[in-house]
């Protein structure tokens, strides 16, 4: 009999010549498939992918030197990490002044870092003695390789979708992410100007926007592309970070299985090799899909049951007819019979949905820091299966306490929980908690669950809080809380509600709890008969409440031979003790996940939502998380039970578990022609990943006005683009262009949004959660913001508005539509007028009687651009062969408004 784990944990040294030449071919082949689809943007596209294969080339020594016990040798926690820690070198110095970011300053940084990265990696060798890559096998290499190719493959075609929908529409917050990485690619210096609130920074989780800048500026390209590229790695990387983590995970699982069962003989391994290697593939696959396409049971229930039951069946139950995609993240209702008041997203809806927002930011660094911790169980594995299997407990001392400070893998943990505390906030205790649970559990299991456990623990934490706050000082300097602290729940989901949404990650999860717990109970009675699985006598400490047994710890200052019992330990150390790294990576984490759901119906984080929406936010950000856990968890749980069953009956659950979690996966496509179209036509005229000039099209919306649909002429939409391009090209980036702001998700502040110049105030609801100070009172500066703009607008005062232009250092004034039907916004914002403020001003629909005073506004400076007489028109809409409402010119227009646009260079 061989050594199975040996042989399946450790990568053969035999270069696989044929995967090799499979690897180019595949390489090969994505590349001409992105010349053949992606036309113009190819270019762009491989320089920004070419980008990202430096960073994980630069970083690699570092992480192959770390996590060399991966399968691809470290290389896609270097290919993540490279991203974060050179970006982040680049805003610190930058933040302090020291570095412009540019496009030549991000080469610089990156150069630097690779040679420091291998620099130090080939001393450290040396000084131990040790070849430089010794432990790069040709299989990892392979590995390695092979996921970089799936990667550049998954981007392309994320990328080929993506051109179909590239505009920053204004149906969601697109305007507002947009703006974001406008304002922090015009800038030479963090912290970035806030387009929407002159004058000051972005008081907003904005660093992962930053990253994607930063990769804009690596590629050197614009704003325009820099959107949807990042948008598209974050879902490529992110798809091959899961694969890569839950296939690590099924290769130590089944190793651990083949050597509980020792059921690999000599002339048997072969095959073996094949069925896991084949296993490991499938499940990644698996985990990829689970985390990055899923839809959740409500897809199927509502899009596919439902109406079968009533159509063939003939039950008269509630369906959908004409699902649309969003229904399955906004079906949890607070005290509301219609339902939909809370947000429960996931990432295949973002993905279609192309919000840039934080939550979306920080994927990479979630699957970034779960990796890391695998790793740094890996790391440990020899320590705690001595422990297990010898009673060789650790005791620490303050040497041994230094030694584990210093452990890399913690470090690089504690580096990205500050990353991830500037990205999102919500995310921070979340996986400070995630990161601390698996610590807590691996220290237990080296120092057998008692003080030094906690002391041990205890210093990894200050630890990582130590770092994290160094890490995100300069984010937090400049930034100003927007929550008032935490609720109890008033309102609650109900078990229908989380039954459709939850049921089956959670049946999965604790599937694996049952397996693990009898798995558990067996083992216990063997040890109480006095025998373990080796048949080594094992003490018993005799209780009646269980199995609780005497630990066996070596005495260190004897000669190896004297042993001495170390007091009794309970059934939840009994049961962590015995777990095997894969299930303890795992259970853990589908605690924490599992907490994450409980968590939403028990408190809340308050902000500017209430009633029926106060857990809005939370039950969002928290259960986002969890989709994502759940994902890895499910894919992992139903591969391993299907490939390496224990019982017929988990086989069976397992691919009914399975049959459900792929039936999820056809949301993505329902979601995708619902909201993109038909992106099996190629040909379609127009596609661009450049978010600039895809503005008409995306501009173009459908209006239900005067009792029918109807759609916008393309007149307003080609003035608004040609002037958004003389804005970029003509102005200075921190230039302030005043433009009418609204409440939000209105197409009004659109200049500021996508060029990213500075504008008095723009979307007042968001600036308001953004400067609350925590209070959650409406801030006073943004209603004297309102008014002001308001004022200088329509007022006849020329000293008044003279001392606006000051008071704001206004450059330049835009007029269009939006400033000729303005008073929409303030009839329901209802601009509030506060005792001693500068700037009073409130009328309800003061648009009727107040009109806009071009006369006062083209002589306050010079016209510097002029369209002249434009017309904003709503024609019928009707539906093209694209599946698309569109205007029909050919009919006579159900709404038409006569406004100028021009842009006024203030003199001062």
């Amino acid at each position: 009999m061989k050594n199975v784990q040996t042989n399946l944990t450790h990568d053969n040294d035999d270069f696989p010549v044929i995967s090799l030449v499979v690897l180019f071919f595949m390489g090969l082949f994505a590349l001409v498939i992105g010349n053949r689809y992606l036309g113009e943007d190819f270019g762009t596209v491989v320089k920004w992918w070419a980008g990202i294969l430096a960073l994980g080339i630069a970083f690699f020594p570092l992480c192959h030197g770390v996590f060399e016990k991966f399968g691809d040798g470290g290389y896609m926690i270097a290919k993540a990490l490279g991203i974060e820690v050179t970006s982040w070198i680049i805003w610190t110095l930058s933040t302090i002044k020291i570095m412009k970011f540019t496009h030549t300053n991000t080469w610089i940084c990156i150069i630097v870092c690779a040679v420091l990265n291998y620099g130090i990696y080939a001393f450290l060798c040396i000084r131990k003695g040790k070849r430089p890559f010794a432990a790069l096998t040709g299989a990892k290499i392979s590995r390695s390789l092979y996921y970089e190719v799936l990667f550049l493959l998954a981007f392309i075609l994320f990328c080929y979708m993506r051109s179909f929908i590239p505009t920053i529409t204004n149906d969601t917050e697109k305007y507002m992410d947009f703006g974001f990485l406008a304002s922090i690619m015009n800038g030479e210096y963090m912290p970035p100007r806030d387009m929407w609130y002159s004058g000051k920074p972005i008081n907003y989780y904005y660093y992962g926007i930053y990253v994607g800048g930063f990769l804009g500026k690596v590629a050197g390209t614009t704003p325009g592309y820099a959107y949807n590229l990042d948008l598209m790695t974050i879902c490529s990387l992110g798809f091959v970070q899961a694969y890569a983590l839950v296939a690590e995970l099924l290769k130590l699982a089944i190793a651990e299985f083949d050597r509980r069962k020792k059921a690999v003989d000599l002339k048997f391994e072969g095959t073996r090799q094949i069925v896991t290697t084949f296993c490991c593939h499938i499940g990644g696959m698996l985990g990829g899909f689970a985390v990055f396409i899923a839809g959740n049971m409500h897809y199927v229930l509502y899009a596919v049951i439902y109406p079968f039951m009533k159509n063939v069946m003939g039950f008269d139950i509630v369906n959908l007819p004409n699902y649309w995609f969003p229904a399955s993240t906004r079906f949890i209702s607070d005290g509301d019979a219609t339902g939909g008041t809370l947000i429960h997203e996931f990432p295949s809806y973002s993905f279609i949905l192309g919000d840039l927002h934080a939550h979306v930011t920080d994927i990479t660094n979630v699957f970034l820091i779960i990796s890391v911790l695998l790793g740094f169980l890996l790391n440990r594995s020899k320590r705690m299966k001595a422990a297990r299997e010898n009673g060789v407990l650790e005791k620490i001392s303050v040497k041994y306490l230094i030694k584990e400070a210093l452990d890399p893998s913690i470090l690089i943990a504690s580096f990205l929980i500050g990353i991830i505390r500037m990205t999102n906030s919500w995310d921070f205790p979340i996986y400070f908690v995630v990161s601390g649970a698996i610590l807590c559990f691996s220290n237990a299991v080296l120092t057998g669950f008692n003080r030094d456990t906690l002391i041990l623990t205890g210093v990894h934490a200050v630890e990582c809080i130590v770092i994290s706050t160094i890490v995100s000082l300069p984010f937090t300097v400049f930034f100003d809380s927007m929550t008032a602290g935490i609720s109890i729940c008033y309102y609650h989901s109900s078990p229908y509600e989380l039954a459709v949404l939850w049921a089956l990650p959670i049946s999965v999860c604790v599937g694996l709890y049952v397996i693990a717990i009898n798995r558990y109970k067996q083992e216990a009675e063997l040890l109480k008969a006095g025998q373990s699985k080796k048949g080594k006598v094992v003490k018993d400490a005799g209780s009646d409440a269980g199995f609780i047994r005497k630990e066996i710890v070596k005495d260190r200052n004897s000669d190896g031979t004297v042993y001495k019992e170390k007091g009794s330990i309970n059934h939840l150390f009994s049961f962590i003790n015995r777990l095997q790294i894969s299930d303890l990576y795992v259970l853990t984490i589908a605690a924490c996940a599992i907490g994450l759901i409980l968590m939403c119906e028990l408190i809340y984080v308050k902000d500017i939502y209430g009633g029926t929406y106060a857990r809005t936010n939370t039950m969002f950000k928290l259960t986002y998380q969890s989709s994502m856990l759940f994902g890895v968890i499910m894919a992992y749980g139903v591969t391993r039970l299907i490939f390496f069953k224990e019982t017929m009956k988990q086989r069976t659950l397992s691919i009914v578990a399975l049959v459900f979690l792929v039936w999820t996966f056809f949301y993505f496509g329902n979601g995708v022609r619902g909201y993109i179209g038909d992106i099996s036509k190629s040909e379609k005229a127009g596609r661009t990943l450049d978010s600039y000039n895809a503005i008409v099209e995306g501009e173009l919306g459908v209006n239900y006005f005067e009792g029918i649909y109807s759609a916008e002429s393309p007149e307003r939409t080609k003035v608004l683009e040609d002037m958004i391009h003389w804005v970029n090209e003509n102005t200075e980036p921190d230039a302030v262009i005043v433009q009418m702001p609204t409440t939000a998700y209105k197409p009004f502040a659109t200049i500021s949004a996508f060029t990213g110049r500075p504008t008095i105030i723009g979307w007042g609801n968001h600036e308001w959660l953004w400067r609350n100070g925590g209070t959650l009172d409406y801030p006073p500066e943004n209603t004297d913001r309102i008014n002001a703009t308001a004022l200088l607008y329509t007022s006849d005062d020329e000293a008044l508005v003279r001392k606006i232009i000051n008071d704001f250092d206004i450059d330049y004034i835009y007029v269009g539509y939006t400033e000729t039907m303005v008073g929409t916004v303030f009839e329901e914002d209802g601009a509030r007028t506060e005792a001693g403020s500068d700037y009073q001003f409130y009328r309800g629909s003061w648009y009727a009687t107040q009109n806009i005073n071009h006369e006062m506004l083209k002589s306050l400076g010079d016209v510097v651009y002029d369209a002249g007489t434009c017309h904003y028109s709503l024609y019928p809409a009707t539906m093209n062969a694209e599946s698309k409402w569109v205007a029909d010119l050919n009919r006579e227009p159900v709404y038409d408004k006569e406004f100028q646009a021009y842009i006024v260079k203030v003199r001062k």
